[in-house]
């Protein structure tokens, strides 16, 4: 179970590093990983002013066998809990690729 949560570990932190690259927001692994009582979600922003302004509640997920409704239920319900939009972001193994699964209304307003 170790070599599981390293490797958890380990995508958490390439995922913080890419949406803080990406997004130009600070982003980093929640300690407790979402269990933490204050704040929901995998990775979340370091500054408060980004805490307030950021909308989205990140659930993060590196498995070989895919659960999507599990995970999408557990993002909706710590989104719901932090007032944030869900997302579910997920490696497909035997690939490169990461996926983000958002509620389509949600992607609709970002498509605008």
């Amino acid at each position: 179970m170790k070599n599981a949560k390293q490797k958890g570990n380990r995508y958490e932190n390439q995922i913080a590093n890419r949406l803080t690259k990406s997004l130009g927001i600070d982003l980093r692994r929640n300690p407790g990983s979402g269990n933490m009582a204050r704040w929901k979600g995998d990775i979340v922003p370091i500054e408060d002013r980004d805490r307030i302004k950021f909308k989205w509640c990140i659930e993060l997920k590196n498995q070989k066998t895919l659960k999507i409704p599990a995970w999408i239920k557990q993002a909706e319900e710590e989104g719901k809990e932090m007032g944030k939009k869900p997302v579910l972001i997920f490696h497909l193994h035997n690939s490169a690729d990461d996926y983000a699964v958002v509620k389509l209304s949600d992607w609709e307003e970002l498509a605008k």
